[in-house]
């Protein structure tokens, strides 16, 4: 019996060193892991929930990407955690969640909705140092605020409304145009640019009008441009439809063009809209999806993983994920403010092209895709890859 105990014992002592150990070891393990918070702000209710969600996931994904890389920054590893918050498509929550992602120490922000959202929580994340990237919010005004933390990997309004205004006045050069704007900083200066466009083509607008951005009467608007032949509209995507609606109860025939991003991916051409939306046009701030490189394995691992369809603008919210762990990685740090000077100076090949910025943080070499609705379907016309000064 006390061979026995002896040997328990000691056996016993062993275990304990050796747990020691093993502890001891989990511990230094668990010190070399540092977490690197990406706060992810969208519309998740709403109409625009299932848009903001498809953009959620799919930088879930990107997330997914980069763990699986093993990243680390003087020895630790860094696991990549994406913090999603639902804005409801409204400022003043935008601005709860922007103090919120202050608070709980975020390294870099994704804004994925519209421009005056964006907008509306620049300064909190500038005066953090924090890089703020869109993936969505294309109106101009976003990038000249002054903040050096203001980031956009799209095209934005100013270039796509020349674009855009260009190829109508050159497709359809004897055509009268008629504009309206729903008066937000990125429906404002794309209509102002494509006008611009226009007239500096050789071309006239007839009317020029403006609604308010959550309205879907546009009755009033409409009757200065009851006789034009093309009537665009920079806006929103959910208020293309009731605009198209308008027109055909007026009895126009005239041809919708927008510069709305989403419209081509969004359910503008459900059923009561379908057999009035022949000839209507649409730009896209970036490339179609059989253009996108890799775009097969996302939409597969969307499905896979979500059970979800992709959409149109999913792609650049991997990248603007992707983007970031560029800058992690070149900053070899998770300083903010170190993360933001680092993405002045990268150069990343995304699914949607290269990722780099100007001095004003928008995208060095954005692409435009143009859709008109054929038959019931989008089909796209024509792809210009641009240089910003251009």
């Amino acid at each position: 019996m006390k061979i026995r105990t002896r040997t328990f014992s000691a056996l016993w002592a062993l275990g304990s060193v050796i747990g020691g150990i093993l502890f001891q070891v989990s511990s230094a393990h668990a010190q070399d892991v540092q977490t690197a918070s990406i706060g992810f702000l969208t519309p998740l209710t709403g109409i625009y929930g299932p848009y903001g969600t498809n953009g959620a996931n799919a930088a879930q994904l990107a997330i997914d990407d980069a763990n699986k890389r093993k990243i680390t920054i003087n020895g630790k590893l860094v696991v990549f955690k994406l913090n999603v918050q639902d804005d409801r498509s409204n400022a003043n929550n935008a601005v709860q969640v922007a103090n919120y992602f202050v608070k709980t120490g975020v390294v870099a922000v994704i804004s994925r909705g519209n421009t005056r959202n964006a907008m509306s929580v620049s300064k909190i994340y500038s005066d953090a140092g924090i890089a703020q990237i869109t993936p969505t919010a294309s109106g101009r005004p976003f990038t000249q605020q002054g903040f050096q933390t203001t980031f956009r990997i799209i095209g934005h309004s100013d270039q796509g409304g020349r674009y855009l205004g260009e190829y109508i006045r050159t497709t359809y050069p004897n055509k009268s145009i008629a504009v309206i704007d729903n008066r937000t900083e990125a429906g404002r200066t794309f209509a102002d640019n494509f006008s611009l466009a226009i007239t500096q083509n050789g071309g006239t607008i007839m009317s020029r009008d403006f609604v308010d951005d959550t309205t879907s009467d546009f009755n009033t608007a409409l009757v200065r441009a009851r006789k034009a032949d093309i009537v665009f509209f920079g806006g929103l995507y959910s208020q293309e439809a009731p605009l198209l609606n308008a027109m055909r109860r007026l009895g126009m025939t005239a041809m919708l063009v927008s510069g709305a991003n989403g419209m081509t991916s969004s359910n503008f051409l459900s059923p009561d809209v379908a057999d009035k939306a022949d000839g209507t046009i649409a730009l896209e701030t970036t490339l179609p999806f059989n253009e996108v490189e890799g775009w097969k394995a996302i939409k597969k691992a969307n499905v896979e993983k979500f059970d979800s369809a992709a959409e149109l603008y999913e792609p650049l919210a991997y990248d603007a994920i992707q983007a970031i762990v560029a800058a992690v990685v070149r900053a070899q740090s998770l300083d903010p403010p170190k993360i933001t000077a680092a993405l002045h100076r990268i150069k990343h090949k995304g699914l949607t092209g290269m990722i780099s910025f100007d001095a004003e943080g928008n995208l060095e070499e954005p692409i435009y895709s143009i859709y008109q609705v054929k038959e019931k379907k989008w089909v796209l016309v024509k792809i210009v890859r641009a240089k910003q000064g251009r």
